[in-house]
């Protein structure tokens, strides 16, 4: 059963085929495989979190972690990274602050 901000948007992201959504405020970095209904889903929307430029880090992810989490970073400083190569695809990284490396990086494809 979807709850509160899940069932209310995710019929829209889904409807309106929204490849990817970046939120930030939360010190950490997760991203999720493309998801609809709490699973990963070829048709579904990648959720970014990419609070990683905030003056502390939080370590409570879910553990185990859920099936959907591709990536979970809870003790690197940055940014995100993102290149729109074309009006159909577009490169995604998380870059760590200190060496301009990336840490996780990905590539999103417009429907």
């Amino acid at each position: 059963v979807l709850k509160g901000q899940q069932a209310a948007l995710e019929p829209l992201l889904l409807q309106h085929r929204v490849s990817a959504v970046f939120a930030g405020h939360y010190h950490q970095f997760e991203r999720s495989c493309p998801i609809a209904r709490n699973a990963c889903a070829v048709n579904g929307t990648v959720h970014v979190t990419a609070g990683i430029a905030g003056l502390q880090h939080h370590d409570d992810f879910a553990s185990p972690a859920p099936s959907w989490a591709t990536v979970q970073v809870v003790d690197t400083f940055g940014y995100t990274r993102v290149t729109v190569v074309n009006a159909t695809h577009m490169k995604v990284q998380a870059i760590n602050y200190v060496n301009d490396s990336a840490f996780d990086e990905f590539w999103l494809e417009a429907p």
